[in-house]
């Protein structure tokens, strides 16, 4: 059973017009290569040719001073000599990284991998974003709840001492102390994840966790 005209026409029209734009695309970046490659091309002549008058620039006044007769035929060729050592030096310095750089972009940069490589860079730096702003936000809830948890801790704390003897010796006052001294540890717990205020440091020992286990 064949695809039916209408659909097949419509497929093929789609098909054409992505086949243009993705074409669209690649000559646009074809043009700004070229428009790269021309200007790198264009500097790297000039630096050359100001290069190459440097010899001559930096020879020619050994030449007068010879004819001065300020120094010795061989004094000139020597320094003469130191000149172009130097020049040569320089220019391997200058143009060798250079050119192993164009040798590595030509024969062993695969530019779909680094595409490909950054593409999944850049969705795993995203997904650690999300991650910190996971965290962040679970920052600011530890900081509201630690907050309020030392509000009503106080709180209690207070009430509970101003309680006349004979109701806190009560079972149901001890019940209510022990819950109040759960919530304290609990607050311990809390205090040093919190961003602001003073944090509490505590040494804990190896008998505390059994009993705090317990």
């Amino acid at each position: 059973m064949g695809t039916p005209p209408k659909t097949c026409s419509f497929l093929n029209k789609q098909l054409e017009r992505h086949d243009a734009w993705v074409k669209r695309r690649l000559t646009a970046i074809r043009r700004k290569i070229i428009e790269l490659q021309k200007a790198e091309h264009t500097r790297i002549t000039h630096i050359i040719k100001e290069r190459e008058k440097l010899f001559c620039y930096e020879a020619e006044p050994i030449i007068r001073q010879f004819e001065a007769e300020l120094c010795s035929r061989k004094e000139a060729s020597a320094k003469m000599d130191s000149i172009a050592q130097r020049l040569a030096e320089e220019n391997r310095a200058m143009f060798l990284p250079y050119m192993g750089a164009l040798e590595s972009l030509q024969e062993s940069i695969d530019l779909e991998f680094l595409a490909i490589y950054g593409m999944e860079e850049e969705n795993a730096l995203r997904g650690e974003i999300d991650r910190l702003n996971s965290l962040a936000q679970l920052g600011i809830a530890v900081e509201i709840v630690g907050h309020e948890l030392q509000s009503y801790d106080s709180m209690i704390g207070a009430g509970l001492a101003q309680l006349p003897e004979n109701i806190r010796s009560s079972a149901a006052a001890r019940d209510i102390q022990f819950g109040y001294e759960g919530l304290t540890d609990q607050l311990r717990f809390l205090s040093p994840l919190r961003l602001a205020g003073p944090r509490i440091s505590l040494w804990v020992t190896g008998k505390a966790i059994v009993e705090y286990i317990e």
